[in-house]
């Protein structure tokens, strides 16, 4: 099998999978904080390390709206 080099998805199936990553990072946050030594501390923190890079993935692909007949002052 071979994966899809590009995905179409609209603007609401991109929240919910920024939602739903977001909440799975929170959730091994909080469960980090219970298991601060050994092997499943460190799967957490990969997990974490990952959901981390992938929504920086994420953010870094849209496509930002800056007005082109003004100056653009971020608020």
């Amino acid at each position: 099998m071979k994966y899809a080099s590009s995905f179409n998805v609209n603007l609401r199936e991109m929240e919910v999978i920024e939602k739903s990553l977001s909440q799975t990072l929170a959730v091994s946050l909080d469960e980090l904080h219970t298991f601060p030594q050994g092997a499943k501390a460190e799967t957490l923190r990969s997990n974490i390390r990952e959901v981390n890079e992938l929504l920086g993935s994420l953010h870094n692909q849209k496509n930002w709206f800056r007005p082109k007949s003004s100056v653009y002052i971020s608020g």
